[in-house]
Formats: C-alpha cells, sequence, structure tokens
C-alpha cells in the first residue's frame, strides 16, 4: 500500500510549457499545488479583475484589508502598481511572503542551495506514522530538522535577511502538509487532524516541490514590474497604520457559506506554533477569531448594526422548516451570521480610518443562499460603508453557475451564485 501511494507521489511530477509543476497525483496538498502551479485557488481574484485594478494605477498604493493568498498583490505586481495587504491568517501570510517579488532572487538562492545540499536532508528509516495528531514525535522531529537546515542555508546567503526563520517558514510550511498526519475532509482544500503521513519518499517529493516553487517563483520575476508590496500580519478589525491615508482600495471579503476558513490552512498553522516553541518565535493567531469562522458555540455573540443585515436575518426565521432547522438556526446559523456582519462591520469601520478625502475602491463579493434565501452580502457591503460616509454602486454584477457546490445534485438557486463588484468612493 505504501509503495502504490510512493509510486503515485512520483507520477505527481509534471511539466507545462517547460516548467516544473506538481501533478494531481502529488503528495503535496491540493491548496498548495494549485498555488505553485498557477498561482491562485479557492476564491482568488480572476484574471478578468485586471482592468478595475488598472483603474486605480494613479492612487498607489492599492489597499487589501483581507489579503489572503496576495491576489491583489499579484495582479499589481504586474500591472506595475504598488500594494499593501493586510492577512490575519498566518499561513497565507508567509504563502505572500514567498511569492513577494522583492524576495525572489533571495529565496531563488536558498532553494538552489538546498538542492545541493540533499545529502544533508534529514533521514528516517520509517515508511509511515499514524498518529491523532498532525505532527507526532516522530514527524515533528524531522519538520524541526529540516527547518533548522533550511534556516541554516537562509543565515547564510550573501543578501542580508532580518528575520532568517520567517524566509524558513515561508519555505517550509507549503510543503509541511505532506509530513502531516492527516485525512480528508468533506471539502478537498479541508483537512482533518490524525491519520497516515507515508513518510517514504518524501526526499523525492521534497526536490520535486522546490523544483516546481523556483518555476514559479521564476515566473513571479519575470512578469513582476513592481515589486514594492508591503504585507502585514494583522487583523483588519484592529490593525494600526498610523498616519496613513490610502486613496484606494481592492478586495474580497470571506463569504458566508457556514465553513471553517481557518481549518483550510490548520496544518500550517499548526506547524507554525510546533516549529515555534521550539525556535523562539511567536506567531499570534486566534483560530475562533477569524471572520467566517463557524466556531459559535462559547463564543460571545455580537449583532451587527446594518438594517439590511438584521432584516435578512428575520427573513431567514420566517421561513417554513422542520424543527430539526429551527434548532439549528437559534443554537448556529443565526449565531454565525450575527457574528460574520460584525466582524464585517468591524473592519470596514477601522479600515475606514486609513482612507484618503479622494478615496475610490472596489470590493469583489459573492452572494450565497441559505433556506433558499439569497444571502445579500453585496447590500450589507454598501449598507456598511454608505453608513461610514462613502458613496457605492454595484459596478458589475455576473451570475453563472456554482461549480464547487458542496451537493453536487444542487439545483435551482442553490446550484447558482452572483458575484458583485462593488464600487466605493467619496
Amino acid at each position: 500500500m505504501i509503495e502504490e501511494l510512493h509510486a503515485k507521489a512520483t507520477k505527481g511530477r509534471a511539466a507545462t510549457n517547460g516548467r516544473a509543476t506538481l501533478g494531481r497525483t502529488t503528495l503535496l496538498r491540493d491548496v498548495y499545488r494549485s498555488l505553485i502551479n498557477s498561482g491562485r485557488t479557492y476564491a482568488a481574484f480572476r484574471d478578468e479583475d485586471r482592468s478595475t485594478v488598472a483603474r486605480l494605477i494613479d492612487r498607489s498604493p492599492v489597499l487589501d484589508p483581507m489579503s489572503g493568498y496576495g491576489g491583489l498583490a499579484r495582479l499589481c505586481a504586474e500591472l506595475g502598481i504598488q500594494s499593501s495587504g493586510i492577512e490575519y491568517n498566518p499561513a497565507q501570510y508567509f504563502w505572500q511572503l514567498l511569492s513577494h517579488p522583492a524576495r525572489t532572487d533571495m529565496h531563488l538562492r536558498a532553494i538552489a542551495t538546498l538542492l545541493r545540499q540533499r545529502r544533508n536532508w534529514p533521514r528516517t528509516r520509517q515508511r509511515a506514522v499514524v498518529a491523532d495528531e498532525f505532527f507526532p514525535h516522530d514527524t515533528r522531529a524531522l519538520v524541526e530538522r529540516l527547518f533548522n537546515l533550511i534556516q541554516t542555508t537562509v543565515a547564510e546567503l550573501p543578501s542580508s535577511v532580518a528575520k532568517p526563520w520567517e524566509v524558513t517558514a515561508s519555505l517550509l510550511l507549503p510543503f509541511s502538509g505532506r509530513l502531516a498526519c492527516t485525512s480528508p475532509g468533506d471539502v478537498s482544500t479541508h483537512t482533518k487532524e490524525g491519520g497516515t503521513c507515508v513518510l517514504l519518499g518524501w526526499q523525492d517529493d521534497f526536490s520535486s516541490y522546490l523544483d516546481a516553487l523556483r518555476s514559479h517563483l521564476e515566473l513571479i520575476k519575470e512578469r513582476s514590474k513592481c515589486i514594492n508590496h508591503e504585507v502585514i500580519l494583522g487583523d483588519a478589525r484592529s490593525v494600526d497604520l498610523g498616519n496613513r491615508r490610502f486613496r484606494s482600495m481592492f478586495t474580497s471579503p470571506p463569504y458566508p457559506n457556514h465553513r471553517d476558513f481557518s481549518s483550510i490552512l490548520l496544518p500550517e498553522n499548526t506547524l507554525l506554533k510546533v516549529i515555534g516553541c521550539s525556535n523562539g518565535f511567536d506567531v499570534p493567531f486566534v483560530r475562533e477569531g477569524i471572520i467566517g469562522s463557524n466556531f459559535v458555540k462559547g463564543a460571545e455573540r455580537h449583532c451587527p448594526t446594518s438594517s439590511v443585515a438584521n432584516r435578512f436575518m428575520a427573513e431567514a426565521l420566517t421561513v417554513r422548516r422542520n424543527k430539526r432547522a429551527e434548532y439549528d438556526d437559534e443554537v448556529y446559523y443565526m449565531p454565525y451570521f450575527r457574528n460574520y456582519f460584525y466582524s464585517l462591520e468591524n473592519a470596514y469601520h477601522n479600515i475606514a480610518k486609513y482612507l484618503h478625502a479622494s478615496f475610490e475602491g472596489y470590493v469583489v463579493i459573492v452572494n450565497n443562499t441559505h433556506r433558499g434565501i439569497v444571502i445579500p452580502v453585496s447590500e450589507i457591503v454598501q449598507d456598511i460603508w454608505q453608513s461610514l460616509g462613502f458613496r457605492t454602486e454595484v459596478f458589475h454584477a455576473m451570475e453563472s453557475s456554482h461549480m464547487g457546490a458542496k451537493n453536487p445534485r444542487a439545483k435551482g438557486l442553490r446550484a447558482r451564485h452572483t458575484e458583485y463588484v462593488v464600487r466605493i468612493w467619496r
């Protein structure tokens, strides 16, 4: 069985237009396979958004207060525009550092050195590990040795690196899921803690990962017309930007789809705690506090002030439902929606303090459904910004099939979603 999995991983190497990529059968996690191969993944900005971002070329830097995997920075780099991104999820923040165009030369030198040092990579006699946690003792020891090797390599690079551990974490995190004991979740991007970790052939996979990452970084270097991009690890609801005043913004909030956004990168964020404790650094992150998180049990209950949000929730409670659905709405869905909309309000209220008098921005939004009712996120976002003294309009709207529906048999309203691009200005 283990040999079969290793054979699949070996076949997972592929090439596209002469570039090294990761094939579908790789044991690396899908979310990073997609990021390395195409530079984008779940809920990313589309190439069609490029023309909208280009409207802000004279208003740089462009702000993204919920920057995710850095989709705006990618578009801005290719358009020759400066950007500033704020991200609360540490694993996504470190991916942005890894893909930062100003760091490509440093990362490429580190990769070249690591590949030459393959004989020094950690070794293990085990073929597989089964555990109820992501990183039991055996794999934790392997990951920590690998981290120390990368950090030593980075520290010895000719260029000056202020935080070698930060660069090391950026290089290691996309591969770390390969060394975690996991089992598949109900969504392809999610994993559950505990399962099997195949250690057989991990060095070959690490080599393939570094080759594909090198191609990814070389492409970034080739396409980037601007390398001035700021990445801030912080919470949009409370981040302090000092006296700065941004004249533009292009962003997208997490969508209310009742799923835990933090679990998408749970193995990677768990590893940050593991290696942080051993290496003297700490990356603050409260998983339950992420905007869009579905943790409601024991959480403090909040209520949004948006009349549109409250009207939607009141309407949702009038839908004819069975007793089970009524119970679910009372103990989970309504608390979830209240906290979600309250978090959006707090984030936008805080960010509005740092926007210039001549500000113009765009928010990309997808309206999902609940109990056959459209969740009017677009209207709620406009309502929040209008309450802050801004003007809003729907700049663009597009309806399409919801190919990512959890239920493949979903029909009608549940099988479709509408994407809005909302313009905001003073």
